[in-house]
């Protein structure tokens, strides 16, 4: 039972940090998008909250640049590559690669792509996984 119970753990943190990397892109590369409430993905009451809210500010600025830089994005795909995935309990801690790649009006056929590193704590709150922490190597823009 305990070993069904982590590969259900290991896949509902796989899905959070995936829906999560999938609805941050948006914010860069659809401009005008509507911004949903990322509190959802976040313990609110974590010391590090503000890294959480510094990485969805992060995405916001750079789609900000690329809409005033004229980036047209017609399409995009986002791939996240799982390195680790560690669960102890009620808390997991989180290594993975997020690339985005898209497509832009300029580029014609052909495809750009940006890619990260993350490396994110969850805890696990009333069968939620929350983020409690969220890292990357300096980001340059």
């Amino acid at each position: 039972m305990r070993g069904d119970e982590l590969a259900g753990d290991e896949r509902l943190v796989r899905e959070s940090v995936r829906i999560y990397l999938e609805t941050k892109s948006e914010l860069e590369y659809r401009p005008g998008w509507k911004e949903p409430n990322f509190e959802i993905f976040f313990d609110t009451g974590s010391p590090d909250y503000a890294a959480l809210a510094a990485d969805v500010d992060y995405s916001r600025e750079m789609g900000e640049l690329m809409a005033g830089n004229g980036l047209e994005v017609l399409s995009d795909s986002v791939n996240v590559d799982f390195s680790s995935v560690e669960i102890n309990g009620d808390t997991a801690s989180v290594d993975c690669y997020c690339t985005v790649e898209y497509l832009s009006a300029s580029g014609g056929d052909t495809p750009s792509a940006d890619g990260c590193r993350y490396w994110i704590e969850l805890r696990k709150v009333d069968g939620v996984w929350l983020f409690t922490d969220l890292s990357t190597p300096p980001r340059n823009y």
